[in-house]
């Protein structure tokens, strides 16, 4: 499979193997080189995470991405590595209409309602609060059965 020029997967790539030089890519390439991402993608390496966790302090923000995708091209050994990556599995647990009704509720963010459900459908009480809750903000009982409670 090859893999689409400028795309993340195509930039990590480039700074574990190919390791072209920064002046052969074009100037749609470069701008689609993003520092946070790629320290992202290598910190997925138990070997690298050190490095990475220095490094991030300076190349998000601090350096320009030239400078970023020279460094991880003269620092890391050229070797093709496969990580796996890890999606959050938030987005797939809770239904969007009950993260929305708890956000309202609680007036928080849906990023922290995600740990509130978690804990909430952790224990028999906390299914309860979901269910009383839901049904406050006027949710059918046939709907309530159908979430994962």
């Amino acid at each position: 499979m090859k893999i689409k020029r400028g795309t993340m997967l195509w930039w990590v790539n480039q700074v574990l193997y190919d390791k072209e030089p920064w002046d052969s890519f074009s100037e749609h390439e470069r701008k689609s080189f993003s520092p946070y991402m790629i320290n992202r993608f290598l910190s997925m390496e138990i070997t690298y995470i050190d490095l990475v966790s220095y490094f991030q302090k300076f190349a998000v923000g601090q350096l320009n991405s030239k400078s970023v995708y020279e460094f991880y091209c003269d620092v890391l050994p050229k070797k093709r590595l496969y990580n796996k990556y890890i999606k959050s599995k938030n987005e797939d647990r809770y239904e969007s209409w009950v993260i929305d009704i708890f956000c309202k509720y609680f007036e928080i963010g849906k990023s922290d309602i995600y740990d509130y459900l978690t804990i909430l459908y952790s224990s028999e009480i906390g299914k309860q609060e979901v269910i009383r809750i839901l049904e406050k903000h006027g949710i059918d009982k046939k709907e309530i059965n159908k979430l994962k409670l």
